[in-house]
């Protein structure tokens, strides 16, 4: 097991790897913009944007935007219709 960790960190030096990019997923703002690379891990390393591990941990971080966290936005009906909803993040969005 230790050398399947060894080989992980090592990979994650270089890759991006599922578990770092689930992080970009996250609720907290800090870490959604955190892991922008698709390939290469260098990159958010290089200019900064690099989170090693969600602050609550991959067990207790929040997915998803706040705005869209109602169930019904899951559901076949709510799917197509969830990107000309009105997001609270975009400052230029109109308020409903």
């Amino acid at each position: 097991m230790r050398f399947v960790h060894r080989l992980v960190g090592a990979l994650r030096r270089l890759f991006i790897t599922p578990e770092m990019h689930r992080t970009h997923h996250s609720q907290d703002e800090r870490e959604t913009n955190s892991n922008h690379g698709g390939l290469f891990s260098f990159w958010d390393r290089l200019f900064g944007s690099h989170f090693d591990a969600p602050s609550l941990g991959h067990e207790g971080m929040k997915i998803g935007l706040p705005e869209f966290s109602d169930p019904k936005h899951i559901r076949l009906g709510w799917m197509p219709r969830n990107p000309f909803l009105n997001s609270n993040r975009r400052p230029d969005a109109a308020r409903t």
